[in-house]
């Protein structure tokens, strides 16, 4: 093993177990202006008032939001919140940001490497993207391919992101880890007591990820 890979692993041991991603982005969104991509669960949209989305607007008063879905985003325009239409890969996305949340984004994308790069692209010095995440190596998922041969698959998910995968894939785009945290399933006592003591297997990760210097 490389003696960075060996350091990623030591940083990654020492990240607190919390248990919901709101802990980890409550002390983290700041007054703006923020940015929150793929705001809208394409399942539901007509439920955003009961999204992230609107819990991060309830606590940050400068927050833009934007979606890949044009039916969701006409959904919310309805709802009375302001989210535009864009590709967060590629498109200009304004800002820019003090802040920048992608919540279950990433592993939705096609290339995580060219969303990562436009995310940097449109923070401001210092700014900080927050980015959660399921995690493939979850208990849950660890018992679905136990009790049932296969896991847990999102239709629309193209790739599966570890701590440590995803601290290489967004070094290569110039993002630091500054810290992070792993987050508890919401239920099952068994897991959750698991997860406390092997984190490894929680539930869903997330990084706070800074633009180094350019």
């Amino acid at each position: 093993m490389s003696e960075e890979l060996e350091e990623r692993l030591r940083w990654v041991r020492a990240l607190p177990v919390l248990e919901r991603r709101e802990e980890f982005l409550a002390a983290r969104l700041g007054a703006g202006p923020l940015l929150d991509i793929g705001c809208i669960d394409e399942r539901r949209p007509e439920r955003i008032a009961q999204s992230l989305h609107a819990w991060i607007r309830a606590r940050c008063p400068e927050v833009h939001g934007v979606d890949a879905d044009p039916r969701a985003v006409e959904i919310a325009a309805r709802e009375g919140f302001a989210v535009r239409l864009a590709d967060a890969e590629r498109d200009d996305l304004g800002g820019p940001y003090a802040t920048i949340v992608a919540g279950e984004v990433i592993e939705h994308v096609a290339n995580a490497g060219a969303f990562l790069a436009n995310l940097a692209r449109h923070l401001r010095p210092e700014g900080r993207l927050l980015l959660t995440t399921p995690n493939p190596f979850s208990f849950r998922q660890l018992s679905k391919v136990l009790r049932r041969g296969e896991p847990q698959v999102h239709a629309r998910h193209t790739a599966w992101l570890d701590p440590l995968t995803l601290l290489e894939a967004a070094a290569r785009q110039g993002l630091e880890a500054r810290t992070g945290a792993w987050f508890l399933p919401a239920r099952g006592a068994l897991v959750r007591w698991l997860a406390r003591r092997r984190p490894f297997g929680s539930e869903s990760f997330g990084l706070e990820l800074v633009a180094s210097a350019r």
